[in-house]
């Protein structure tokens, strides 16, 4: 595994997507667009602001964000070239590929459940955001990692919301959760994560965090993997799940087995970090 900064695709064979996930809309052809930027060392500021702002409705909702009280810029910024000039291109891309997703999934938010499972994915990734010890491409690689890393959960939610909603709202626990899965629809959101990614042809490194984020590191070591694990749990204790979980530990706890640099980033006061989480994610759902 790779360390965060270090996202160069790998060859990939091509990937059928499992029966359970034929009825899925399709993902925007410009978040695919998006994500592949992520495996480029560069992108220019003007290349990602026309692919933008070809598109109309995402254009319009980025200005939104990007005017919004998550960044409090003092003037009022008008156009995409100016966002992605005072953003960033990495944040840019970060919140062009959120609303992307969410255009993905929006059938099903209507669904308590599933809209629990968008609103988990928003939080982990502002945790994984957080938690980050530096700043640009690191930072919103992270993030990206951290909104991508439940979406087969996402998927089977929007292949069949009724039925994977009704499955929701009866397990207990992750790891019951996956065994389920893989008993009622053929295979658990992990697997079904790792497939889309792969058909997608996105960088290897989300391909493994869709895989194995629930899988305790052993290490510890900096790389996306770990930091979404540890960011999936906080989510999870903070109140932001995806399904009830019998957790033993507390927040405390949690916080002492982060990796220092990750630790060092991580706010001590958990009803805090749980308003900031929330204040954001009323801005971004």
């Amino acid at each position: 595994m790779r360390d965060m900064g270090d996202s160069a695709e790998r060859p990939s064979k091509t990937v059928e997507p499992s029966p359970s996930l034929t009825n899925l809309p399709p993902l925007p052809a410009i978040a695919i667009q998006i994500l592949r930027m992520l495996s480029r060392a560069e992108v220019e500021t003007k290349e990602l602001a026309r692919l933008i702002s070809a598109d109309p409705a995402l254009s319009t909702e980025l200005l939104a964000l990007a005017n919004s009280a998550l960044f409090g810029f003092p003037t009022r910024i008008r156009s995409i070239r100016q966002a992605t000039t005072l953003l960033g291109t990495e944040r840019v891309k970060a919140l062009a590929l959120t609303i992307g997703l969410k255009v993905y999934v929006t059938g099903s938010l209507r669904l308590p459940e599933l809209k629990a499972c968008w609103m988990h994915s928003l939080a982990c990734a502002l945790l994984a955001d957080q938690l980050t010890p530096s700043n640009g491409t690191e930072k919103d690689l992270a993030y990206t990692a951290g909104l991508l890393h439940d979406i087969g959960r996402l998927a089977m939610g929007a292949a069949d919301p009724h039925r994977y909603a009704h499955f929701l709202s009866e397990v207990r626990g992750s790891e019951a959760a996956l065994a389920r899965e893989r008993r009622v629809f053929g295979l658990d959101h992990c697997e079904a994560g790792r497939m889309l990614v792969e058909s997608w042809k996105l960088p290897s490194d989300f391909a493994e965090v869709t895989a194995h984020h629930h899988r305790q590191p052993d290490d510890g070591g900096p790389n996306l993997v770990t930091l979404v694990y540890y960011s999936c749990r906080l989510a999870d204790i903070l109140g932001f799940g995806a399904v009830q979980e019998p957790e033993a530990r507390s927040f405390a706890e949690l916080v002492e087995m982060l990796p220092e640099r990750m630790r060092a980033h991580c706010p001590q006061d958990p009803a805090a970090l749980t308003q900031d989480i929330s204040a954001k994610l009323g801005t971004l759902q």
